[in-house]
């Protein structure tokens, strides 16, 4: 017998089988117990979600009352950004490039004029028009910067008043940080399915619930046959000779 386990173990495939094994039922051991929620809890709300860590944002944005709506103002940083060189060029970029009227374009604030740019900027566009091409990196960098603007800008977020108003309760910058230990995380390490549930925490319960069919399945079996086999050697007979004893009975 110790022959037998000794040249088993020396198969490498049995080797890679039998860790795999012992890996996933390491796996349905130790994971229940670190995760504890509902395999079929819908965590993610119904959305997919990639595989990665996730920040629970009601702990990162919070306001007190019902949040009717939050919006991004980026007027503040186009002006701080954008030179009066910069708001030329737009102008005469979107003179060329585009159908707008030209008293329009004129008479556009910086809000208007971002607002057609962000609309109808394209590069190829800027090819096609045979700008120089220190101008073309030009408007490169604009567009760089405009985008630059709406990621650091504020969001401004709002509740409904006790008047049926909105109004603003709170503003957080988008260069603001938070500690990972003040707030609720979730690592999805398979993501999410169209249900919004941990794809991982299904698979280990799944998994759980296959080998311990599997184990029953294998206890009773074993069982039946033990049985058996004592009951053969107890009365010294063949298969046969049981099963006419246990009819006999």
């Amino acid at each position: 017998m110790l022959n037998t386990v000794k040249q088993v173990f020396r198969s490498p495939k049995f080797l890679v089988g039998f860790f795999l094994f012992i890996a996933v039922l390491l796996t349905c051991i130790i994971y229940p117990l670190i995760i504890t929620d509902d395999p079929l809890a819908m965590v993610g709300n119904g959305n997919f979600y990639a595989p990665g860590t996730y920040v629970n944002q009601e702990d990162v944005i919070y306001a007190s009352g019902e949040l009717m709506n939050i919006q991004r103002d980026p007027t503040a940083y186009l002006e701080a950004t954008l030179t009066q060189t910069n708001i030329d060029d737009i102008r005469a970029w979107l003179k060329k490039c585009t159908e707008i009227a030209p008293e329009e374009i004129d008479d556009a604030d910086i809000e208007t004029l971002v607002k057609f740019w962000n609309q109808n900027y394209d590069p190829a566009k800027t090819k096609a028009a045979k700008f120089t091409s220190a101008k073309r990196k030009a408007y490169d960098r604009i567009a760089k910067a405009i985008k630059q603007a709406y990621t650091n800008a504020k969001l401004e977020i709002y509740r409904k008043g006790d008047n049926g108003e909105l109004e603003q309760v709170k503003t957080v910058n988008a260069k603001t940080f938070v500690n990972t230990d003040d707030v609720t995380t979730r690592t999805f390490i398979l993501g999410t399915d169209n249900f919004g549930r941990d794809v991982l925490t299904e698979l280990v319960a799944a998994t759980k619930t296959s080998l311990s069919i599997g184990l029953i399945a294998g206890l009773i079996a074993t069982a039946i046959g033990l049985c058996l086999g004592l009951l053969s050697g107890y009365i010294g007979g063949t298969p046969d000779n049981v099963i006419m004893f246990i009819t006999n009975l």
